[in-house]
């Protein structure tokens, strides 16, 4: 369990099956001659191969990590009157700065009502040529992080993704953008960087 950095609530008890298989996997490699310990690396291995529901859950809790964190900031973000005015010239710095505060967003992105794309390419400076295939206009009105708040009107997290423009693993939040008569004037989008989420995390851990 501490090998693994299980949090308490998934502890595993010793009769888990998987845990017999490892203990099995253990024994032959020393059976075979082997006389170093297994290090922390091999047994986290050895705990995503023979118990993989307990890394499941570390997706879940990952996601909603990103979940709890962006979605406090998004709420924010799209109070800004900058943001809410749909006047892209005064939409794009406030999400560069955005961008630059939070090194875990892939991508960031506003649409109209429609769903068409009304700000430029908001990303890191590594992965620009990589989302010059996004354009302004760009028609999005069919993917779930625009349906869902435009539907509800609430802030939406998406399941985990690969992102078919970088490869990474990402999950996407989105919420609605209101003009001061609180109607839905648009969609921001922020695209999240699993690999860079957990780093985050195990950073903290380690303070």
């Amino acid at each position: 369990n501490n090998n693994c950095d299980i949090p308490k609530s998934l502890k595993i008890l010793k009769r888990h099956p998987g845990v017999s298989k490892i203990v099995k996997k253990i024994q032959g490699e020393y059976e075979k001659g082997r006389v170093t310990v297994i290090s922390n690396k091999e047994m986290r291995h050895y705990c995503h191969k023979y118990i993989p529901e307990l890394f499941m859950s570390r997706f879940d809790v990952l996601k909603n990590k990103a979940s709890d964190m962006v979605v406090h900031l998004l709420e924010e973000l799209i109070e800004n009157e900058d943001i809410s005015s749909m006047d892209h010239a005064k939409q794009e710095p406030v999400m560069e700065r955005f961008l630059g505060d939070n090194p875990f967003i892939q991508f960031m992105y506003i649409t109209d009502t429609s769903g068409r794309k009304t700000t430029r390419n908001i990303c890191s400076i590594v992965d620009k040529a990589k989302f010059e295939t996004f354009k302004l206009d760009d028609d999005f009105s069919n993917r779930k992080w625009f349906i869902g708040p435009m539907k509800d009107g609430d802030i939406h997290v998406t399941d985990f993704y690969t992102s078919i423009i970088t490869g990474a693993l990402c999950i996407t939040v989105s919420g609605p953008i209101r003009d001061k008569n609180d109607e839905i004037v648009g969609i921001l989008g922020i695209d999240i960087k699993f690999e860079d989420l957990v780093k985050m995390e195990e950073e903290e851990n380690e303070i």
